[in-house]
């Protein structure tokens, strides 16, 4: 009806809507850097520590260092391999508690079991932590980035009339501020923990949050964010 292209206005900012499969190709290969933009979104800002990490900033220098860090120290083919026991552990531990559920003819809900799964593996490569046992310590936490992952695309008027922001209707916003300090108290205490470690741990295998530390321990990436800003968004 309104064709492969067209910008509905929402508030007071404009969108573009692609419909085509050509141009959204053309947009997200030849073009890629003129779209490589992130919007002012309040989620991304209270959730995201004012958008320090490489998920939430517009392309630049600042996203090239994160992106590079993260693709080489945690995702590339040979750090995967260096870590290839803890998920070897992880896939253990969840057979073994299936197995124990199997013979006690308990109720087995895969979803919560495999979700759990994944975040051990992800959080023990990312600050050697396991915090998503299912009634263990880490059920507060794992329900903060349950809410976390609620909030954080939700579209609040403030980021269509960004004048209105004080009205948070839905109370968004005030909920975006609990989660965050919930969130940020558990990052912090990894970044604590991980400081006082650093002097003893030669030897030790190294998480994100210690390369985070020793490549970001100049200040040189960002001059808008602190250093503990953007190592607590990229970790969480």
């Amino acid at each position: 009806k309104h064709g492969p292209l067209f910008s509905p206005q929402l508030g007071q900012r404009r969108a573009i809507v692609v419909s085509s499969t050509d141009l959204a190709k053309e947009c997200f290969t030849v073009n890629d850097r003129a779209f490589a933009g992130r919007p002012q979104l309040e989620g991304w800002k209270r959730l995201g520590y004012d958008r320090a990490t490489f998920a939430f900033i517009s392309y630049g220098p600042h996203f090239r260092e994160l992106r590079k860090i993260v693709a080489t120290d945690l995702l590339s083919s040979q750090q995967l391999e260096l870590v290839k026991h803890i998920r070897v552990d992880e896939v253990g531990s969840l057979v073994r508690r299936l197995y124990g559920s199997c013979s006690n003819h308990d109720p087995v809900e895969m979803n919560q079991h495999l979700s759990c799964l994944a975040m051990n593996i992800v959080l023990r490569m990312v600050a050697r932590k396991q915090y998503f046992d299912l009634d263990g310590e880490g059920k507060e936490f794992r329900e903060a980035l349950a809410e976390f992952n609620n909030l954080v695309g939700t579209f609040t008027v403030s980021d269509a009339i960004p004048w209105l922001g004080w009205l948070d209707v839905g109370g968004h916003l005030q909920a975006m501020k609990r989660v965050h300090l919930k969130i940020d108290g558990v990052a912090s205490a990894w970044l604590a923990e991980h400081r006082q470690k650093e002097s003893s741990s030669a030897g030790e295998e190294r998480d994100l949050i210690d390369v985070l530390i020793k490549e970001l321990e100049d200040g040189h990436l960002s001059e808008n964010h602190q250093t503990d800003a953007i190592i607590k968004a990229t970790a969480t």
